[in-house]
C-alpha cells in the first residue's frame, strides 16, 4: 500500500478538528492537535503543509484556520 493521498491527509486534518476537538463551523482549529495526529503512521510532518493547503483549495478550513460549514460536511466521522 503507498502512502496516503493529500485528499486524505486534508480529510485527516477535519476528521481531528471534527470528531478529536469536537469543533462545529467556524471554530478554530487547534494546530497542536492537529501536529500531534500528524506525529502517527500513516502521517508524517511533510503531509501536514500539503494537506493545509487541499483542504483550504476546497474552501474546507479558511487560511485564518477556521473550520468552514463546507468542511464540517465533509469530515469523516
Amino acid at each position: 500500500m503507498g502512502r496516503p493521498s493529500v485528499e486524505d491527509a486534508a480529510k485527516e486534518i477535519l476528521r481531528i478538528a471534527v470528531r478529536d476537538q469536537r469543533l462545529t463551523a467556524g471554530a478554530a482549529i487547534h494546530a497542536g492537535t492537529v501536529v500531534e495526529g500528524f506525529s502517527y503512521l500513516p502521517w508524517n510532518q511533510s503531509d501536514l503543509s500539503p494537506a493545509l493547503a487541499f483542504a483550504q483549495s476546497k474552501g474546507w478550513i479558511t487560511e485564518s484556520g477556521q473550520l468552514t460549514g463546507v468542511g464540517f460536511a465533509a469530515a469523516p466521522i
